[in-house]
């Protein structure tokens, strides 16, 4: 079940693999689109938002619902112990 976040990080496109993977298993913070993302602030996530990522947001949340811990995700609080943590390490 840990490794679920690997196995299935292909739902998400290439470009942005290497920065979720950092993010869950370090706490490192991502760029503007994945941080607006995790803390769930809808309207920045749509601002920061590359074509390729804004048809693939329902992608991203089914993956971070699915697959990720859920301390790493879902409020700016979250993201922010998740970060001070360390991530998974």
């Amino acid at each position: 079940m840990q490794d679920d976040y690997l196995e299935n990080i292909d739902m998400l496109p290439d470009h942005m693999h290497e920065a979720m993977i950092a993010w869950i298993e370090t706490g490192r913070v991502p760029g503007n689109f994945l941080s607006s993302l995790l803390s769930n602030n809808l309207f920045l996530t749509f601002h920061h938002a590359d074509q390729t990522n804004l048809a693939m947001i329902g992608d991203y949340i089914n993956y971070l619902y699915n697959y990720t811990p859920g301390e790493c995700w879902g409020s700016p609080d979250k993201v922010r112990a998740w970060k001070e943590r360390g991530g998974l390490a």
